[in-house]
């Protein structure tokens, strides 16, 4: 009896010793199937490659810049300088989308309301929100507010005469793909002025205190395009209105408020 429970222990140490012997030291156990990732191999210097490996997070795809831009054109992903197409790749709304605010001058071509201002001019500033400022055709809203003083025809001060403008314009980009964009526009908008302050009766100037008109913008301008999204806007405006009884005349006839604006305006598109 003792021969045979020597001979069984013998065998079950025999048989763990072979299965020992089999597992190399730190070898995985046999019940993990988990692969370990091999380690990322490094890239060559020059190797225009993106690094895609987690140990060096990816950078931004397409970084706005001059030299991006060049190499987008070079791979026909953003459409040539003189190009008409309707969309760039390059831009995340790929029609350009912008809003911009500044200020500038403007006064009336009618005699008697430029005599009216004490300083023939006024200063005007305002918002605009532009749709497609880098294909063929946009739109543009705006809201342009203006105030300069006035004085009586013996050069009395008569208050402030404060303009508001809303308006909407059809605007055609020239060069819609070049970094100085050369536009015209044309559109409607309505304007209100409104005399502040006013310090002599309407009996004795012939000037109301408030009007209403619909105007008609028309100009011309360019934009200047920054890869990062800044752009720059320079235009000229010329407005004809409907007829106006904001200013009685010595003739008995109404002056007109046709006006004309210089503007810069600076914003960000995308």
């Amino acid at each position: 009896m003792s021969t045979k429970l020597g001979l069984v222990i013998l065998c079950a140490g025999a048989i763990g010793a072979e299965q020992s012997a089999r597992a190399a030291p730190g070898d995985p156990q046999p019940t993990d199937t988990r692969e370990v990732p091999a380690d990322p191999q490094p890239q060559a210097a020059g190797d225009p490659r993106p690094i895609t490996n987690e140990a060096t997070p990816l950078g931004d795809p397409n970084p706005r810049t001059y030299e991006a831009w060049e190499a987008a054109r070079e791979r026909e992903d953003k459409p040539e300088r003189f190009s008409y197409a309707w969309t760039d790749p390059t831009l995340r709304s790929g029609i350009g989308v912008g809003v911009s605010a500044g200020g500038g001058i403007g006064g009336f071509t009618d005699r008697a309301m430029r005599d009216l201002m004490t300083n023939r001019v006024a200063g005007l500033g305002g918002v605009r929100v532009s749709l497609g400022t880098q294909i063929p055709i946009g739109i543009e809203l705006s809201y342009i507010g203006m105030a300069g003083h006035i004085n009586t025809i013996e050069g009395q001060e008569n208050g402030t005469l404060v303009g508001t403008t809303f308006e909407g314009v059809v605007r055609y980009n020239i060069l819609p793909h070049a970094l100085v964009t050369p536009y015209v526009f044309a559109g409607l908008g309505w304007q209100h002025y409104g005399v502040w302050n006013m310090q002599v009766a309407q009996a004795d100037t012939g000037l109301r205190s408030s009007d209403d008109v619909m105007s008609v913008p028309t100009g011309a301008g360019f934009m200047m395009h920054d890869p990062s999204g800044i752009n720059l806007d320079l235009r000229g405006t010329y407005r004809t209105t409907t007829d106006s009884t904001l200013l009685r005349e010595a003739s008995g006839g109404y002056a007109a408020l046709a006006s004309w604006e210089a503007s810069a305006q600076i914003g960000y598109e995308f």
